[in-house]
């Protein structure tokens, strides 16, 4: 196991977390068990969830790749779940809300080399969202308009834009 240790001082010293690589094991105790062992996920689950006219956005908290962007919420399909499963438990994580994954829209590949599986979602009714801080800096509902006018848009949901806008799938909005 290629595991480093180091001893935990002040929270100071915790700030260089943020620039680890996402695949790291962060463990605490009396020591910090940084575990790089994990592989990264093949695939992501990504929630389309569009409610009148606007999609549920997601600005990315400083603590997780590409810390800043706006995207669709979602994340990694673990190797025990499908990517329903995965797309329940990362709206879970990320906003503490109950959702119903409805179909997949379409699939591409990150730059990463990551599949991503784009799926519509629902809301169960009367959700409150509330973001994880570790997570989520903020949500948003935002139009398309306001979604492309987005200087900081993660490259893989302007591509998704691009696609809807050249018919290859179709949104029931």
């Amino acid at each position: 196991m290629a595991s480093n240790f180091f001893n935990v001082g002040p929270l100071k010293e915790l700030e260089n977390l943020a620039r680890l690589p996402s695949h790291y094991d962060i463990q605490y105790g009396n020591s910090l068990n940084l575990s790089s062992d994990h592989s990264e996920p093949s695939q992501a689950a990504v929630a389309v969830v569009v409610e009148r006219g606007k999609f549920l956005t997601i600005t990315r908290s400083d603590s997780v790749r590409a810390p800043g962007m706006v995207c669709f919420p979602g994340g990694g399909v673990e190797s025990d779940e499908t990517i329903e499963e995965a797309l329940v438990r990362e709206m879970k994580e990320e906003l503490d809300v109950v959702v119903v994954p409805v179909e997949c829209l379409w699939k591409s590949k990150a730059a990463s080399g990551i599949e991503l599986n784009w799926w519509t979602t629902t809301l169960a009714p009367e959700q409150v969202i509330k973001p994880n801080p570790a997570e989520v800096a903020s949500f948003q509902w935002l139009s398309i308009d306001d979604v492309l006018a987005l200087p900081n848009l993660l490259p893989s949901n302007a591509e998704f834009f691009r696609s809807l806008n050249r018919g290859e799938f179709e949104l029931g909005m």
